[in-house]
C-alpha cells in the first residue's frame, strides 16, 4: 500500500503482510500525512495514522465475511481513532486479482459501526443482500451515530437516521450502480 507525496509513489504505508486484499479504503490528509482506514477481504479493519506513524488494528479476523463498503470520520484530532461505518459482504475477493467477484448469492447486508472504541451492529443480515454503495452523513459533534443511505445488491435503497432504518426503494432485482444523496440537516432527500 503506497501513497503519492506529490512527487512520486515512493511513500510505502504497508508491505501486504495482512494476508488479504484491501477491499475498501477511506483517506484523510493531515498536511502531508495520510490517515487511512482499510477494510480487508478477510474481514479485518486496519487504521494507519501517518501523523504518529503506525498501523492499529480496529478489527481482527472475528467476522465470517469480508468488508464491502466503508466510510470513516477522522475528526479533527489525528491522535484519536476514527469512527467507521462498514458493510460486510459475501463477495470474497478473487484470488488472483483482489477484485470483488460478482456474487451469485443473495448476500448478507450487515452494517457495523465503530465509535472509536468498540463495534456494534447497525443492521443484521436481514436484508439478505450485500450493500453495494453507501453515503454517510457524520454528525458534527463527533459522538452521535451517523445517518446513512445504502444501496443493496437487489436494488433496494435503505435510509438510517441514526436510530432506525427506513426503506426508500423496494428491491427490484437490479443493483444500484451509483446514487447521490443531498443531505439537509442530517436527513436525506
Amino acid at each position: 500500500l503506497t501513497a503519492y507525496d506529490g512527487d512520486s509513489w515512493n511513500v510505502k504505508l504497508h508491505d501486504w503482510q495482512w494476508g488479504s486484499e484491501v477491499m475498501s479504503m477511506a483517506v484523510k490528509w493531515h498536511g502531508k500525512d495520510p490517515l487511512v482506514v482499510v477494510g480487508l477481504g478477510n474481514g479485518a479493519v486496519q487504521y494507519y495514522n501517518g501523523v504518529e506513524g503506525g498501523w492499529t488494528e480496529l478489527q481482527g479476523l472475528g467476522w465470517e465475511h469480508g468488508v464491502g463498503t466503508l466510510a470513516a470520520d477522522f475528526g479533527a484530532d489525528p491522535s484519536s481513532k476514527p469512527r467507521v461505518v462498514l458493510s460486510l459482504t459475501s463477495c470474497t475477493p478473487l484470488d488472483n486479482t483482489g477484485e470483488a467477484r460478482q456474487c451469485q448469492d443473495n448476500g448478507i447486508g450487515t452494517v457495523k459501526y465503530f465509535d472509536g472504541k468498540e463495534w456494534r451492529d447497525l443492521h443484521d443480515d436481514g436484508w439478505k443482500a450485500n450493500v453495494v454503495r453507501m453515503d454517510v452523513k457524520w454528525p458534527s459533534d463527533g459522538t452521535a451515530v451517523p445517518s446513512m443511505v445504502v444501496a443493496l445488491q437487489n436494488g433496494g435503497i435503505e435510509y438510517y437516521d441514526g436510530s432506525d432504518w427506513d426503506e426508500l426503494r423496494v428491491p427490484n432485482g437490479y443493483a444500484v450502480s451509483c446514487f447521490h444523496v443531498r443531505w439537509t440537516d442530517g436527513t436525506s432527500q
